[in-house]
């Protein structure tokens, strides 16, 4: 037999069983579909899986407020209706017994469309009955807490099982306000248990909404809380982790100078531990032009250390016009053997007459 032909053999062999794989699907995906009402709209629908993070607690920016209120609501987006406990307890046979793992996957995504904050426990005595783990445990408790956040969470604290971090993000997620209300109201309880509570959800808040997340933590170093560098350390991950390069840099620009105002010292540390990279520099940039008001020398310093040309120069220009304003004599000492090209020198020289408000 030639070449040609072996190859070819083996194309229409590949092709038929492309076919029947494919074809065997959409017979799978039809046949769950009329068990359960309705054809599934599997091309169109997103998983859970899919609208979250990997780690608990993340669903991203952009995928906010695909949910409606908590109050009345399901998860909507891949199913169009609400199972009764007859079908949820059918469509669970499928979820965790059936042998085939495509028909697993798609039958926990009907479960979890079907999921509301009445239903929640019957379906929960099915997920422990069914011995569940890893991510169908977590995305339920997730999806659970962005539904009915405050019975999820008092659920999970009495629970011996691993899911107060999940839904305690997933509540934060959605509603991040109740999720710090409820949180404040456990203060005064095991100091320990409340620290972790805290970071999981600020995790929750992060992931969804780096912005409340980063209001809520430079509130606490307003307040003088400890614990400002390690909660500011959780909003770094989730936003590096979530976002791309620019919209991570613009954050971490942004929010690092509003640090650095608040805690100088654990702003400057948590940058050092940093690796180089573009959002180590726009941490630095921030900072150092927040702490070029009270110290431009120490501005000076931080930003020598940005490894990008052009945004190393933006800093250093920068902080060397606080210099100018507090002692011209110095800068020009300075600016001869600050490398600054001759425009930038100048601009040092010559900086605007503004005041800090």
């Amino acid at each position: 037999m030639t070449r040609k032909s072996t190859v070819i053999k083996y194309c229409c062999w590949a092709t038929v069983i492309g076919v029947a794989f494919t074809g065997g699907i959409a017979l799978e995906r039809q046949r769950l579909g009329e068990k359960y009402g309705g054809v599934m709209k599997s091309d169109r629908a997103k998983s859970l899986r899919n609208a979250t993070g990997n780690a608990s607690g993340g669903i991203r920016g952009d995928k906010a407020g695909t949910l409606e209120s908590s109050r009345s609501s399901s998860w909507e987006d891949p199913w169009p209706r609400v199972f009764s406990e007859a079908e949820i307890e059918a469509v669970a046979v499928e979820a965790f017994q059936s042998p085939n793992p495509l028909v697993r996957r798609r039958a926990f995504d009907q479960l979890l469309g079907s999921l509301t904050a009445g239903n929640a426990q019957y379906m929960l005595g099915h997920l422990k009955e069914n011995s569940v783990r890893g991510d169908q445990w977590r995305d339920f408790h997730y999806l659970w807490g962005m539904l009915d956040g405050k019975a999820a969470v008092e659920h999970a604290a009495e629970s011996e099982e691993n899911d107060l971090s999940h839904a305690l993000a997933g509540w934060a997620s959605k509603y991040p306000d109740e999720a710090i209300a409820h949180l404040n109201t456990t203060a005064d309880e095991d100091m320990g248990s409340f620290r972790y509570r805290q970071r999981v959800m600020v995790n929750g808040m992060a992931n969804n909404d780096p912005a409340r997340a980063t209001d809520y933590v430079l509130q606490l170093a307003d307040e003088g809380d400890e614990r400002t560098s390690q909660l500011f350390e959780v909003v770094t991950s989730a936003v590096l982790s979530n976002c791309d390069v620019d919209e991570a840099a613009t954050w971490l620009d942004s929010a690092y100078g509003e640090w650095a105002d608040r805690d100088p010292e654990g702003a400057g540390e948590r940058i050092s531990s940093m690796p180089r990279s573009p959002q180590r520099d726009a941490a630095i940039s921030g900072f150092a032009r927040q702490i070029s008001y009270g110290d431009p020398g120490k501005a000076i310093e931080w930003a020598n250390s940005i490894a990008e040309e052009t945004k190393r120069v933006e800093a250093l220009t920068h902080a060397g016009q606080h210099l100018a304003r507090r002692d011209r004599a110095a800068a020009e000492a300075w600016v001869v053997s600050s490398g600054l090209p001759k425009e930038a020198q100048r601009a040092v020289l010559n900086p605007p007459q503004i005041r800090r408000r």
